[in-house]
């Protein structure tokens, strides 16, 4: 009986052990993109490949807010029935800046009223861009990844057949 109520225990004190030490893993807040971010897209331009089936994408960003943005995430639709951009075209960039992750992340910082142009190739049937600036902030010593869904932008551009 007592070997029981020691095992019990001896259970307990190790999930208390081992939830504390793993509760530390979990970040407990998201890092925010302060009000203030946004950006516009001043003009997207689609061109034809040659072959005709895959297509150039240039799109000229403005930094209209009033922070500066370190990259953002790209999106695109492929029909005009999809209302939710999920294709990631970013890892498509050809000039501009680069794509470590699932993001562009900038050579330079876009300051506020900064202007800066990026070209994506080859991507294919494309109805609609989405844009989601992001920037890196210091939390606790540490640099975090912010995303400022908030300020997404969404422009209807046609890179199809017509």
């Amino acid at each position: 009986m007592i070997g029981y109520v020691l095992l019990v225990s001896f259970a307990i004190v190790m999930g208390v052990i081992v939830y504390n030490w793993m509760k530390t893993y979990v970040p407990t807040d998201t890092v925010e993109c302060p009000d203030g971010v946004s950006v516009f897209i001043r003009e997207i331009q689609c061109d034809t490949i040659v072959g005709g089936l895959d297509y150039s994408l240039s799109l000229n960003l403005t930094n209209n807010g009033r922070f500066d943005v370190d990259g953002f995430y790209v999106r695109v639709t492929s029909t005009p029935e999809q209302k939710l951009a999920t294709i990631d075209i970013s890892k498509k960039i050809v000039s501009g800046g680069s794509a470590p992750g699932n993001f562009v992340q900038l050579t330079q910082k876009l300051s506020p009223g900064d202007k800066a142009s990026f070209r994506f190739s080859p991507i294919k049937e494309t109805y609609s861009v989405e844009v989601i600036p992001m920037m890196f902030r210091e939390v606790e010593g540490k640099i975090r990844l912010a995303s400022c869904s908030d300020a997404k932008v969404k422009e209807i551009v046609e890179c199809s057949e017509q």
